[in-house]
């Protein structure tokens, strides 16, 4: 009886093979470092673009108020622009409109209502722009010097 024993598998594997893969492996972990170094810069640099967008859009925002402003200038008038009285008399003023306009007799048309809701606006209007003149001829005005 032959007894030959049939060769036993090897547990190693061959050295050519194990090189190889170890060679492969480092070759994509260095291909996914790459990777994940150009995402993150090219994170950043879209974080980057989307400062500067944000800052030229708010400087253009900006630049767009200042334009707004500077066309309204004539529709408005800011309380800084009245000296302390104009500021009174206008405050009585646009009383006496909203008393009117919201009066009984508006309400019910027993006055000219289409009249008042026209002009009284427009009177308001026409007091305020008196009274920020008069205010710029105040304080453009100098001091008066020795007042008895």
């Amino acid at each position: 009886m032959n007894t030959t024993a049939a060769p036993r598998p090897s547990t190693r594997h061959p050295q050519p093979c194990t090189s190889s893969l170890l060679a492969k492996g480092q070759e994509f972990f260095a291909v996914v470092q790459d990777l994940a170094g150009l995402a993150a810069l090219g994170a950043g640099l879209a974080t980057a673009a989307y400062a500067i967008l944000l800052v030229a859009g708010r400087v253009h925002e900006s630049r767009l108020t200042e334009r707004y402003w500077r066309a309204s200038r004539d529709h408005f008038i800011a309380p800084e622009e009245l000296t302390d009285e104009c500021r009174l008399l206008l405050a009585r003023g646009q009383q006496a409109t909203t008393t009117v306009m919201g009066s009984h007799v508006h309400r019910q048309g027993l006055i000219d209502k289409a009249h008042n809701e026209a002009a009284l606006p427009g009177h308001e209007w026409e007091l305020a722009t008196i009274l920020r003149d008069y205010s710029r001829l105040v304080e453009a005005e100098p001091p008066e010097a020795g007042r008895r």
